[in-house]
């Protein structure tokens, strides 16, 4: 095997244990996964291959779970830019038509998310990488909601922090919600019309103060 042949080898290999990762977070979770199930899903290829790649199992998850979520947010782009000259109103109801058509399929990748979200409190390396994808997904969302590119949004840390907040806390809240009942979880019209009469409650009180 020429040099040429081993890069795409090892490239190859590569792909391999994202989707063989990919598969085993949506069929097996994230506690119940081994680098074992990973390189049986991956279609056989080698334990060494793993930490070549990625230095451990658990870098191998985190790098498939991310690509999941990046994925994810990607469909959530898609239905909004089907829609481009809409008011936030309405893209932000095709967002969440969107995660009501997808959430099924994508199940067991959410529950692998809580998974992933408990153990890094005993682990910091993937604290850190949850954190800096937090942060990330605050600012892409603050992004589109305002319309600004993701450069000048990132500078806005008021915006961020505030309204990049509480749109990961809806996404999440609800996707909590999908797994625990989902006979009584909010659809995309509920949440809507539940944001708007807590819009209406707060402007008829006074502003609180930014740092409370």
């Amino acid at each position: 095997m020429d040099d040429k042949d081993c890069t795409l080898h090892y490239v190859g290999n590569r792909e391999d244990l994202l989707r063989g990762a990919r598969r085993c977070l949506e069929e097996r979770g994230w506690a119940n996964t081994t680098a074992r199930d990973i390189a049986t899903a991956a279609g056989g290829v080698s334990h060494a291959a793993i930490f070549y790649h990625f230095g451990s199992r658990e870098a191998l998850l985190t790098a498939a779970l991310i690509e999941a979520v990046e994925e994810r947010l990607t469909t959530f782009r898609t239905a909004i830019a089907q829609s481009p000259s809409a008011d936030t109103a309405t893209q932000f109801r095709s967002m969440w038509k969107q995660f009501d058509e997808t959430f099924e399929s994508q199940r067991g990748m959410w529950l692998s998310h809580f998974e992933a979200v408990l153990h890094a409190q005993q682990s910091e390396d993937l604290r850190t990488v949850l954190a800096e994808n937090q942060i990330a997904g605050r600012i892409g969302g603050v992004s589109w909601l305002t319309g600004k590119d993701a450069t000048a949004t990132e500078v806005d840390e008021h915006a961020v922090r505030s309204l990049g907040s509480v749109y990961l806390a809806l996404i999440a809240g609800v996707a909590w919600q999908r797994l625990v009942d989902p006979s009584t979880a909010p659809r995309s019209g509920d949440i809507v019309d539940g944001i708007g009469m807590l819009a209406s409650l707060l402007s008829a009180q006074s502003t609180p103060d930014r740092a409370t």
